[in-house]
């Protein structure tokens, strides 16, 4: 299967809009505030390959930007959140996220890098 194959599964499987033309950004394009837990959910119980957890990781940090943006969340929400992020070290994969978040960091736009 390749990667836009899997990308389409996941939309799918997400109810999110395909379009193979934004695969690059694919999650920061699709982050969504209000569904950071579905999306948690979703990486946790979901058959994910490498690449899968990559998208779907991306999904999940950008998401749970947003939510802290709009103050949508709380500890419970963290909690999930820091639980996936602490087993993100097992792909390597991810880090590329993570630094990428990291070197963005600020209060006003982009939070969740103080996270990673």
């Amino acid at each position: 299967m390749t990667i836009e194959q899997q990308i389409e599964k996941i939309c799918l499987d997400l109810n999110i809009k395909f379009d193979k033309s934004n695969i690059q950004d694919w999650g920061i394009i699709h982050s969504d505030a209000n569904r950071v837990e579905e999306f948690l959910s979703f990486y946790k119980n979901a058959n994910l390959n490498e690449y899968m957890q990559y998208y779907v990781f991306e999904l999940i940090v950008a998401s749970y930007n947003d939510a802290m943006l709009k103050e949508l969340t709380n500890q419970d929400l963290q909690n999930s959140f820091l639980d996936i992020v602490s087993k993100s070290s097992t792909n390597k994969k991810l880090d590329i996220i993570n630094d990428y978040w990291r070197r963005i960091c600020n209060e006003e736009e982009f939070p969740v890098g103080k996270l990673l």
